[in-house]
């Protein structure tokens, strides 16, 4: 039983996580590489860090015109 535990131990760690690693960076750069196309949209309007600032908020809202 230990001397499965121990192949186990280093198959995760010499093949398994190399393996995740290198999977996640090729959809990293797949999701990176794709270039999207928008029709019909005049406009985007991104709102971040609020921090419950209602009242920005509204202005921003009022201000874009949403």
């Amino acid at each position: 039983m230990l001397k499965n535990k121990g192949f186990m131990e280093k198959f995760h760690r010499i093949i398994f996580l190399p393996v995740c690693w290198l999977l996640l960076t090729a959809l990293f750069l797949q999701a990176e590489s794709t270039r999207w196309k928008w029709s019909g949209i005049s406009r985007i309007v991104a709102i971040a860090d609020l921090h419950g600032d209602y009242d920005a908020f509204v202005e921003i809202l009022k201000g874009t015109g949403l």
